[in-house]
This record gives C-alpha cells, structure tokens and sequence, in this order.
C-alpha cells in the first residue's frame, strides 16, 4: 500500500482573515534550545527544539497583531513587537518567560519616529525593524538609527 499527500496552495482566498492576519513569525533562541512561533494573532507559543514539545503559550490582550519576536537577556525574556488597530499604535511587549509569579509582561511605546506613518505602513514594518543577535536595529524615513533592548 502507497501513501500519497496532496497539498493544494489556495490563492485570492475569500476569507479575508487568513490574508489579513496570518504572519508567520518565528525566533530561535540564542543557545538553540527554544524556538518560539506566531501566526500574527494574540498569542505565543515556545517549544523545546530538542524534542518539539510546546514549554509554554501566552496570549497578548494589549495587542491585536504579532509583527516581530526576539529573544533577549540570555534568552530569559522575549520581545514581541505587535500592533493595534483600534488606537492606531506599535506596542513593545517584554515577556519574562520564566517568572510567573508576578506580573510577567511590561508594555511600552515603540519609538515615536516609526508612529508617523504607523498603520499604512505596516506591511513594510519588516524592513524598518531587523533583529540582530538579541537586538532590534530600527532606520527611520530619515537614516536615523536605533538599537532597542
């Protein structure tokens, strides 16, 4: 008996979510034991690399949708760079992973410079942001540059 597998790629879908909020972003921790995954939504997920078992899962109320994850402290905390429509912001979002006794996220404002053209640029927010072994480098419309946590 043979096992075949078919995939099919849908293009021009109707449903509208799949291609609004469906951003597959991944992070790989610096000691490559930890990769951590998103769809773009609300929530997070960490899974050991060794054997692929899920360690934890968050989900961000503050944030409707997940543009950037980094690993940063000697993988200890993880910043999540996500969006929200309704108040047409960028949030930084520092998830202390492994305490979680007390309050285990602080939020904060991304920088004013990438707040100008916010919302309508979003899909270019890639190319403004780049993750470097730990830190976010972020180059404004003007070449002014910024090294973050």
């Amino acid at each position: 008996m043979k096992l075949d597998t078919i995939t099919i790629r849908v293009e021009n879908s109707q449903d509208k979510l799949i291609s609004k909020y469906n951003r597959n972003n991944f992070s790989i921790s610096k000691n490559k034991q930890l990769l951590c995954f998103t769809r773009g939504l609300q929530s997070v997920k960490l899974y050991f690399m060794e054997n692929g078992l899920e360690a934890t899962s968050k989900k961000f109320d503050s944030i409707e949708k997940i543009h950037l994850l980094e690993f940063i402290e000697e993988d200890k905390k993880l910043v999540v760079v996500g969006s929200i429509s309704k108040e047409k912001k960028l949030k930084i979002i520092i998830w202390d992973t492994y305490n979680n006794f007390r309050d285990i996220e602080t939020t904060m404002e991304l920088k004013k410079d990438l707040e100008k053209d916010n919302l309508d640029n979003l899909a270019t927010l890639a190319t403004r942001l780049a993750r470097t072994s730990g830190n976010i480098f972020q180059i404004d419309n003007d070449g002014k540059s910024f090294i973050g946590p």
